[in-house]
């Protein structure tokens, strides 16, 4: 019996035992639940301006939240994928990018959140 493969999926190499796949399926779902988390609080963040009167400043720090939850979304397909290509050739694993590049981009937006908000305090009303 033949089974159709989607284009996208890879097909060169041995089919790897199911339970690494299914091992590398959890794990693109954990990038997702990710992604999907950063949208979410990029949304809550941005439309807190209009609900809750909150500065500019703090409703602009839900941008980069977004941009964070579409990159992690994107990079944890492409990461699934290359898994899975690597699975089935036996060729070398690359580095997570997305590893060691999200605690600094979530550093910099802390950081830059404390810093507007210190100016805000000692700014004082208006």
């Amino acid at each position: 019996m033949v089974k159709h493969r989607p284009d996208w999926w890879p097909a060169e190499g041995r089919e790897p035992d199911a339970t690494w796949s299914l091992a590398n399926e959890r794990t693109v779902l954990a990038y997702t639940r990710t992604a999907l988390a950063f949208v979410v609080a990029g949304l809550a963040v941005a439309g807190s301006r209009r609900i809750a009167d909150t500065p500019w400043w703090l409703a602009m720090l839900g941008i980069p939240l977004l941009l964070i939850g579409a990159g992690v979304g994107l990079a944890g397909g492409r990461r699934f994928l290359a898994v899975q290509r690597t699975m089935r050739t036996g060729e070398p694993l690359g580095a997570p990018v997305v590893a060691a590049l999200l605690p600094v981009l979530i550093a910099v937006i802390a950081a830059v959140g404390c810093v507007l908000a210190t100016v805000a305090v000692f700014a004082g009303p208006g």
